[in-house]
């Protein structure tokens, strides 16, 4: 019987959320279907918070097998920083502008409501 004992990257790194001066998430597992790919896989996701930032562990099952994965704080800080720049950009988008007809029955709409409002005081 030979017993590996060995321990992982993977392993090594999760000791981390042990550590007292570590924050950590709850494994959070989601499950993500591709139906017109007929594909699958379910992800478990782990968060730990340590004075270098975040490191996020992912644990991917699928037909391929398993996976795992230590996303260290460099990553997890482009990440973020990419997510806000996208945020960022996608309010900047100018609204579209009204046509003359939709301000005046936009403004008829305000009227209405206005009047509501004050009938009911």
């Amino acid at each position: 019987m030979n017993m590996d004992t060995t321990q992982t990257a993977f392993d090594r790194a999760l000791s981390l959320v042990e550590m007292p001066d570590v924050l950590a998430s709850k494994p959070s597992i989601v499950q993500a279907i591709n139906a017109l790919l007929g594909h699958s896989a379910t992800f478990q996701v782990q968060t730990a918070k340590n004075e270098d930032g975040f490191t996020v562990f992912v644990t991917i099952v699928d037909e391929q097998g398993l996976t795992r994965i230590v996303l260290p704080p460099k990553v997890t800080a482009t990440i973020a920083r990419q997510r806000q720049s996208l945020i960022d950009r996608s309010r900047r988008k100018p609204r579209p502008r009204l046509s003359r007809e939709e301000r005046e029955q936009q403004r008829i709409r305000d009227a209405k409501r206005i009047l509501r409002q004050a009938k009911g005081k």
